[in-house]
């Protein structure tokens, strides 16, 4: 495809952050095995705790430009999505996705 997007995750020393990092590199994996998009993930630390990450709002995560999420973890099908969108923006193409994860009929393990 030709795009790179890039994941910016801004966190603090808590753990928040350290979830809000894991899911960009979950999503970032997922886009790369599931539809070849080259995504970056780039974080961010600043040396606060809990209480001062907090305060400023950290995690903070954006794609691309655009802030997708501040002071909470974002949903891997939301950093997907707007993943989806930046590409939308960059090419003019709309990506159509499929589910990332299997269905699961209710009752079975």
């Amino acid at each position: 495809m030709g795009v790179v997007v890039t994941i910016t995750v801004y966190s603090g020393v808590d753990w928040k952050s350290r979830m809000a990092e894991k899911a960009a590199r979950e999503a970032a994996r997922l886009l790369g095995a599931e539809y070849g998009i080259e995504v970056d993930v780039v974080v961010l630390e600043v040396p606060v705790d809990s209480e001062g990450a907090e305060e400023m709002g950290l995690p903070t995560v954006f794609v691309g430009s655009r802030l997708l999420s501040q002071g909470a973890i974002p949903f891997i099908s939301d950093l997907v999505d707007a993943v989806f969108e930046e590409i939308k923006e960059e090419i003019g193409v709309e990506i159509v996705g499929l589910p990332l994860f299997p269905d699961v009929a209710v009752g079975e393990a």
